[in-house]
């Protein structure tokens, strides 16, 4: 009974990220991708409890003017505690407003379903190996039509496909997945980077990116 008391929890976390990046949708909102991200981070840190209660006080306020930032979809390898990347990419008028990554819409996407006849085990087997989004799934055939589908949902004009070193699921899926987008007529960038490396060095290359699709 606890645990399915929990799945309840967790899926109305789900469901309060997700009117969060709706909101991020709305281009007189005040919110960008990187408040989603410390969002999530806090929600990493803290767990549900905390964070259900800080997004309810959350008050949002719109600004006056509709902003016209680049929306950008961010996929690949996820944003760890501590990482600015989000932060740095909207330093050039740009919206991150999908980040379909592990610390972004692969957590609040698919909320978890329970049949009360199914051992609730079971149920988190089947969520975890079935709607897994991660590269590292086997056969990985989610994550192309996911990303065309949120790519006109949310109007996106480009895709940055963030890889860490060394994260060898999304090094392989590079090849495919850059040329999808680019037979769709979508502009992608692949970002490879390590942590050693510092984000003003990928300053050329992701502004050089922004201008292109401008």
């Amino acid at each position: 009974e606890k645990l399915i008391s929990t799945f309840d929890k967790y899926n109305t976390l789900r469901e309060a990220f997700q009117k969060i990046n709706l909101q991020i949708k709305n281009t007189t909102s005040s919110l960008k991708g990187d408040d989603l991200q410390n969002l999530m981070h806090r929600f990493l840190l803290l767990g549900p409890d905390e964070i259900l209660q800080f997004i309810n006080d959350l008050k949002i306020e719109n600004v006056e003017q509709s902003n016209n930032k680049i929306p950008i979809l961010l996929s690949g390898t996820g944003i760890a505690l501590g990482d600015e990347l989000i932060h740095f990419i909207e330093g050039f008028e740009a919206i991150v407003m999908i980040n379909d990554t592990w610390s972004g819409i692969h957590f609040y996407r698919e909320k978890l379903e329970h049949d009360p006849n199914d051992d609730p085990m079971a149920t988190l087997a089947k969520h975890y190996l079935l709607k897994n989004e991660s590269s590292r799934m086997v056969p990985n055939v989610r994550r192309l039509p996911r990303v065309l589908e949120l790519i006109k949902e949310y109007n996106i004009k480009g895709v940055i496909d963030h890889i860490l070193k060394f994260c060898d699921p999304y090094i392989a899926d590079y090849k495919r997945f850059k040329e999808s987008l680019q037979d769709a007529e979508i502009p992608v960038l692949q970002l490879e980077r390590d942590y050693s490396t510092s984000l003003e060095q990928l300053k050329t290359r992701i502004g050089a990116f922004f201008e292109m699709i401008l």
